[in-house]
């Protein structure tokens, strides 16, 4: 059914105006399959969309059989969008869930009628810390935002150039998170997937063939940047690699700002720029290590949120200690932000359950009772963390130049001039919250479960 809608989509055209788009509107959008492990992910993804006030509406795209659909069960969480699961794929039999990624993308394109003039893809495995705005990060049609990734080595190192992507030397170093005007989607997102196609079944352009049969083998044995994979086989990146290869071929341009993501645990903060960013979004995709307390997302794959509600589960966050973060002798700030922005991410993982525990299992519990406090979550070091994060934050300008330069300027050249001029270019977390009451009596009602 699906490879109908795309041949419609591309023969036909898409079926939605694109007239009566608000300039500047944004709608995210992540992908999913419909079990536990990512059921408690969108909780998080939820929480943090509403907490910062990200601008726009949220869809989860759910790759679920239609056996397994239960909208009503699903939408306790959050809107819900399902379609027909890639992960084994229908044609060439390869079973690679991560086809669901643009696959995803083009089933609710097609299905949907966007309103807004830009579409924010992230991964489920992420947390909103700051809004994402379209405009001041310079994002317009022809020019997508999205997160550098420096691993994908075949971009340079010739794996490209054996597949004869048109505009190889364009191809964006990115992944994980992909901000794009609505008409950059619909010509992107069929190619991604065409080019996710082909390199997970066209191994040997980055393997070399030893016994000469292939004459389209590459000669040499061409690194992916992919450390697990194994020599022949196809890559876990490859859809990251179907994603740079549509955006050369179609001359997309990607800017990726230094305060766009930060991968939690590893500190993947710049060390090229005046002073260190405050991430908009935090990707905990990696086993975390801090303050002695290990963390990896692989050991909730069972824990079912939906399925035993109440009483309430929380993930374990002991030993996370702002103290020990701002003690630490010979810590670089970058190694203090990146550990506290970490304890942060933690605890707000668990926030996000209290507020939906709060939602599926207080009503009626009398304040104060010990079933209520049941249902609150672990102790949790989540306002220190930003306490301290603030504390540390320099908002400050590195060069003469910032002083004739604003928020409208620096759009027009933002991965510089963010990293540069973060006081004009008013790219400080203090100034995403003119609404900081409404964000502290959110935190509050989680927290007290009222």
């Amino acid at each position: 059914m699906l490879l109908a809608v795309i041949c419609s989509s591309l023969t036909l055209g898409w079926p939605w105006s694109s007239a009566a788009r608000k300039p500047g509107s944004v709608h995210t959008i992540f992908s999913t399959e419909c079990n536990p492990y990512f059921d408690w992910q969108s909780i998080g993804v939820a929480h943090t969309h509403a907490l910062v006030g990200q601008p726009g509406p949220i869809t989860r795209l759910s790759a679920c059989p239609e056996a397994r659909r239960d909208l009503k069960r699903d939408e306790r969480i959050m809107r819900t969008h399902y379609h027909t699961s890639w992960e084994r794929h229908p044609t060439n039999n390869d079973t690679y869930s991560a086809y669901n990624m643009a696959a995803s993308v083009i089933h609710w394109m097609a299905h949907t009628e966007v309103k807004e003039e830009f579409v924010l893809y992230i991964d489920g495995d992420m947390l909103f810390r700051r809004p994402v705005d379209p405009v001041v990060l310079g994002a317009r049609k022809g020019v997508a935002v999205a997160a550098r990734y420096d691993y994908l080595t075949g971009l340079s190192n010739g794996i490209i150039d054996n597949f004869a992507v048109p505009n190889a030397e364009q191809a964006p170093h990115v992944g994980g998170i992909y901000l794009l005007h609505v008409d950059d989607w619909r010509a992107l997102c069929v190619r991604w997937l065409h080019w996710t196609e082909r390199f997970r079944t066209e191994p040997h352009r980055y393997w070399a063939d030893p016994d000469k049969v292939n004459p389209e083998a590459s000669a040499t044995d061409l690194a992916t940047g992919d450390v697990y994979v194994a020599r022949g086989s196809a890559p876990w990146i490859s859809a990251m690699y179907g994603y740079a290869f549509a955006a050369a071929e179609l001359g997309i341009k990607h800017l990726q700002p230094d305060d766009l993501m930060l991968y939690a645990g590893s500190h993947w903060l710049p060390t090229d720029t005046p002073v260190p960013p405050m991430p908009m979004i935090i990707h905990y995709g990696l086993p975390i290590v801090e303050s002695h307390h290990g963390w990896d997302k692989q050991w909730y794959r069972s824990f079912d949120v939906l399925g035993t509600t109440c009483p309430a589960r929380y993930f374990l966050t002991v030993g996370l200690s702002v103290p020990a973060v701002l003690g630490k002798e010979g810590a670089s700030l970058r190694d203090k932000v990146g550990s506290l922005i970490t304890i942060e991410s933690l605890c707000m993982l668990n926030a996000a359950l209290g507020g939906f525990y709060a939602a599926q299992c207080a009503k009626g519990l009398a304040p104060g009772s010990a079933e209520l406090a049941a249902l609150l979550p672990p102790e949790c070091p989540l306002r220190e963390a930003r306490l301290a994060l603030a504390g540390l934050e320099v908002c400050r300008d590195a060069s003469s130049e910032c002083e004739a330069h604003n928020s409208t300027s620096c759009a027009r050249d933002p991965e510089r001039l963010r990293a540069v001029c973060r006081h004009s270019c008013r790219a400080c977390s203090r100034h995403d919250h003119p609404d900081a009451a409404r964000r502290l009596a959110a935190e509050l009602k989680a927290e007290r479960l009222d």
